[in-house]
């Protein structure tokens, strides 16, 4: 029995940086394209920096003079990059998660567009330090992740190739089978000849049908 009447401090333990749960980590699957404007969750292709915080609270004990008691929490961050799709993309306009939206600016995160020959992301160094020409790539420096030690189910909001311009940031369709089937990189190039769909593109136009 106790003769200090005070309680023992409740520790909750923190999670361990090699258990955090990721939204997708695969290594080898295909970047995707994205033509016109759409959502791509993102793979996560480095993480580090992980950090364990510990948030104490202390409550007073009761009326009969107690020595009270005290809690441990832990919320957590870690730095991240996710490959997003094929680029050079235009932007990342909204940030989804859940029914709530954001920006990539209030979250504190960087887009590399992926233009070929694009530099590493100015956080990482050594071996680590990728650029990843040609990919799209969104990038977190300690974000905030809460109580919870796993990344943000986010959606990202590409406005990638070939939008239409104007108040269409989506493609037209005739212009998205042309890049299919001439594109070097993605494409099929070479192996469909396709001459210029002129009246398909002008019908596509005519009647707001976009992808």
């Amino acid at each position: 029995m106790s003769l200090g009447g005070g309680k023992k401090p409740v520790s909750q333990q923190p999670t361990k940086a090699l258990g955090i749960d990721f939204q997708g980590a695969q290594y080898g699957p295909p970047i995707p394209v994205v033509y016109g404007k759409n959502k791509v969750a993102g793979n996560c292709i480095w993480y580090g920096d992980f950090q364990a915080i510990a948030q104490q609270q202390k409550q007073s004990g009761g009326k009969g003079g107690g020595g009270g008691s005290s809690t441990t929490s832990y919320t957590y961050k870690a730095s991240y990059q996710l490959g997003l799709s094929e680029g050079p993309i235009a932007a990342v306009s909204t940030v989804y998660n859940g029914t709530s939206t954001t920006t990539v600016s209030a979250l504190g995160g960087v887009v590399a567009l992926g233009t070929s020959g694009q530099a590493p992301w100015a956080h990482l160094s050594g071996a680590a330090a990728i650029g990843y020409s040609n990919t799209a790539l969104i990038s977190f420096q300690s974000r905030d992740l809460g109580s919870q030690a796993s990344l943000p189910n986010d959606n990202f909001e590409v406005k990638g190739l070939l939008s239409f311009g104007g108040s269409v940031d989506d493609a037209d369709p005739s212009a998205v089978f042309t890049d299919i089937c001439n594109d070097t990189q993605h494409g099929m190039s070479g192996i469909v000849p396709l001459a210029t769909p002129t009246q398909w593109s002008n019908y596509c136009v005519a009647a707001g049908l976009f992808l």
